[in-house]
């Protein structure tokens, strides 16, 4: 049902003024009452239009309640269609108007990239509407406390509903202003998929590559182009066996992965490159591509990873693009004590996030300082939500062990 609760609460809100949280409360009361009645009775033939017509049920008992109460105002023809059954929407109807119109979906990723809304918040509500992310895995992407994240979520709800933010896809002028978001959204729900095993990755994935092409079809630009090919780029790399779970990139089968899809890939970056319209992504999307690229994980070219990422802090001079470059520079031979103090002093923009800690663990394992690698792994493990990352954080601790156990015995 994830793929298709972005419709049902776009067009939920809809019929309640933008209220996105009477919405979701609607369609949660619709899913726990289909585990009772799916179990009794069996699926529907069309399961996401019958939650939609639950949850619409659902919507305007609580609205009328409110109305009762003087709580809330209630538009004209949906109270109609309450006290009138015959109102309703059938489920076919409400399959072809709303959940197979990807109009409904747009209009709701769009209402959350409203100017009015500040970018964090945007990339949150995005993440959890479109996303289906919970506060935590939110709060890991946007490198926030999950009581950070609540808060801002629940304030841009309440100024969609206030300022009366439309539900619609706006003119080509705005679709051009806007769409940086929605890819930035894009890409953080494909960051989190590849944080999941390949099972719990799947729908995910799919949400993010489709969501893609539509914006794509919608509006096209370099930008879109080369998130494309990263995400292409990434994919590659998923090919039979090499996806396995707790697997690193640099212990992987790179003849397993899909070449023919890496060179597609490298093909589309290309065409965005002679745009001439340089932005982060095609930085990104090529510094995978090298990756991609490279015949093993000791060819990798470093220094050029190292270059880009330099070009990438011009742009977005932020922590996380700097965390990575620092490591790239201790894998292309720096030394670890340099790059330790460098990674140190991200300490207050990065002390939420999971991949600070594991990378100061593998310094400090580099430098012998087990004791404060230790520290650096429990922080690591404490932050990290994703099942396939903490698989990778115990695997990177373990294999440690095993090395200073062999050293030990050599002494």
């Amino acid at each position: 049902m994830n793929d298709e609760s972005p419709q049902i609460i776009a067009y939920l809100s809809r019929q309640c003024g933008g209220d996105i949280a009477s919405a979701e409360d609607a369609l949660q009361e619709a899913t726990l009452q289909a585990y009772e009645h799916w179990a009794e009775n069996g699926l529907p033939e069309k399961p996401a239009a019958w939650l939609c017509h639950v949850a619409r049920c659902r919507l305007l008992d609580k609205l009328r309640q409110d109305s009762r109460d003087g709580h809330r105002f209630i538009d004209g023809e949906l109270l109609a269609s309450a006290v009138d059954p015959s109102g309703f929407i059938s489920e076919q109807d409400i399959a072809a108007e709303s959940l197979e119109n990807n109009d409904q979906r747009l209009a709701l990723i769009f209402c959350c990239c409203h100017p009015a809304i500040d970018e964090t918040s945007q990339l949150a509500l995005l993440l959890q509407l479109i996303g289906g992310l919970n506060y935590r895995e939110i709060a890991s992407q946007l490198l926030l406390s999950a009581d950070v994240v609540q808060r801002r979520l629940s304030r841009a709800k309440k100024k969609i509903k206030e300022a009366k933010i439309p539900f619609e896809v706006p003119e080509q002028e705005q679709l051009y202003s806007r769409q940086g978001h929605v890819r930035s959204m894009i890409y953080l729900m494909f960051n989190h998929s590849m944080e999941m095993t390949a099972e719990q990755a799947e729908p995910l994935l799919r949400q993010s590559i489709d969501l893609l092409l539509l914006l794509r079809k919608t509006v096209d630009s370099p930008e879109s182009m080369a998130l494309h090919a990263l995400l292409m780029s990434v994919m590659a790399r998923r090919a039979v066996g090499t996806y396995e779970f707790g697997l690193a990139l640099s212990e992987q089968d790179r003849s397993q992965w899909d070449t023919v899809a890496i060179r597609q890939a490298d093909s589309l970056l290309q065409q965005a490159l002679m745009l001439q319209q340089l932005g982060p992504l095609q930085l990104q999307a090529a510094i995978h591509l090298l990756h991609s690229q490279s015949p093993s994980w000791e060819e990798t070219d470093w220094q050029q990873i190292v270059s880009l990422y330099d070009l990438l802090i011009k742009m977005q001079p932020s922590a996380l693009p700097r965390l990575n470059k620092y490591m790239a520079q201790f894998y292309s031979g720096a030394d670890a004590q340099e790059i330790m103090d460098k990674v140190n002093g991200l300490t207050p923009e990065l002390e939420n996030y999971s991949a600070f800690y594991g990378a100061k663990m593998i310094l400090l394992l580099e430098l012998a300082d087990f004791s404060l690698a230790e520290t650096a792994y429990q922080h690591a493990l404490e932050l990290e939500t994703a099942p396939r990352q903490r698989e990778l954080l115990t695997q990177n601790w373990q294999k440690a062990q095993l090395n200073r156990k062999d050293l030990h015995l050599s002494q």
